[in-house]
């Protein structure tokens, strides 16, 4: 039963009477109550699905790998066994096998909860720097150019294995998806929107036909371009790492112009001026 009370003043201002009203709520906490037992049961079979999720990659990862290490010592033992079209093809299959599982873990990662206390403030011109600095070979290599115009005081709320991340793959999909035509460049920038730092990663390069693969740019094992080492891995699990932090991304690209993505990322503290 839920009791409220409220008090009646006369026209002078002197409380004169009191009204009691009684309404009846045990449909309300049976449906609460239910709801909690909806809950509880969709975290409990979440929390089993992780698990299985952990010891499928974990044990597929340990066949795969025994099984590279079997096909090694085969090569030691007998190294005209390379001759052999089957043995080629069992190796590749492996190879094959490696990187999949590789693949199921970090998207089993990409998909986990997220601990509220995992969360910190980050700087978001410091880690552009410093992912900006771990491509430094890569960049020099391409004679590409990256201009990190970021707003030093810009904060977001993060982890910061996450954030490495998701800057790093864009990065480098704008430099391994660069037009022949014309130098790698790359440009960083930030602004407020609300309640979201927005990051723009704007390139120069290949583009995207945005009629064509528009809905499938984030998709797993989607590819636009004739790379080799291309997967179709790396945007996908880069969105789930960005909506998992309470973001979201869009994308607008051209077709030999460039691409540039805009990351929303819930802000942090600004530090002063």
């Amino acid at each position: 039963m839920l009791i409220s009370v409220s008090l009646n003043n006369n026209e002078h201002g002197i409380p004169h009477r009191m009204i009691w009203q009684f309404i009846d709520i045990s449909e309300r906490k049976k449906n609460q109550q239910k709801l909690k037992m909806m809950f509880n049961l969709v975290q409990d079979k979440n929390e089993r699905l992780n698990s299985f999720a952990d010891i499928t990659t974990h044990n597929l990862r340990s066949h795969s790998g025994n099984l590279a290490t079997l096909i090694e010592f085969l090569e030691t033992d007998f190294p005209w066994i390379n001759d052999n079209d089957n043995f080629s093809t069992l190796k590749l299959a492996a190879q094959n096998l490696q990187e999949t599982v590789s693949h199921l873990s970090d998207v089993a990662q990409s998909k986990r909860v997220i601990n509220k206390s995992e969360i910190e403030d980050l700087n978001l011109f410091d880690y552009s720097e410093k992912a900006i600095y771990n491509i430094t070979a890569l960049a020099k290599s391409t004679n590409a150019i990256i201009l990190n115009n970021i707003d030093k005081n810009h904060h977001v709320k993060g982890i910061p294995a996450y954030l490495d991340s998701i800057i790093l793959n864009f990065l480098t999909n704008a430099i391994k998806y660069r037009s022949e035509k014309r130098a790698p460049q790359i440009e960083l920038t930030s602004s407020m929107q609300k309640d979201y730092v927005v990051l723009n990663i704007k390139d120069n390069g290949l583009g995207i036909d945005m009629k064509k693969f528009g809905d499938k740019i984030f998709q797993i094992y989607k590819t636009f371009h004739c790379n080799d080492d291309a997967r179709g891995i790396g945007l996908f699990i880069t969105k789930n790492h960005i909506e998992s932090l309470g973001g979201k991304v869009i994308v607008e690209s051209k077709v030999d112009v460039g691409t540039e993505f805009s990351v929303y990322f819930k802000g942090g503290g600004l530090e002063d001026c």
